[in-house]
């Protein structure tokens, strides 16, 4: 059972390490997890290969997932709302909430 209320679902497709014959990033198949989507405006230091590393950016959600979830930075994110909208995203940072025995409670991606 999660420590906050997980309303909302996200898909993740992980990358491959591949290319196709068109030089496309290739991701996996998708996996959805049930999750928390903050949407607002975040000043994060990133960790992505797109930015200098510590290099300052604006996260404009953030996803909280249950324990440990896998989710690498070159993965895509694929969130639908409410109005039906919707948005991908690649993550800028990668936070894994840890309690005091030591066990992942929520993976916070900032996209």
């Amino acid at each position: 059972m999660a420590i906050i209320p997980l309303k909302q679902l996200v898909t993740i497709r992980p990358k491959l390490g591949t290319t196709d014959r068109f030089n496309r990033v290739e991701y996996g198949p998708p996996v959805s997890y049930k999750c928390r989507i903050v949407e607002k405006s975040t000043l994060v230091r990133t960790k992505s290969l797109g930015y200098t590393t510590g290099a300052e950016a604006v996260s404009s959600a953030q996803i909280m997932l249950d324990k440990f979830v896998a989710v690498s930075m070159d993965d895509e994110i694929k969130y639908t709302d409410e109005a039906g909208n919707e948005r991908k995203y690649q993550p800028l940072t990668i936070e894994v909430k840890r309690g005091l025995n030591g066990k992942a409670l929520l993976t916070v991606v900032y996209v």
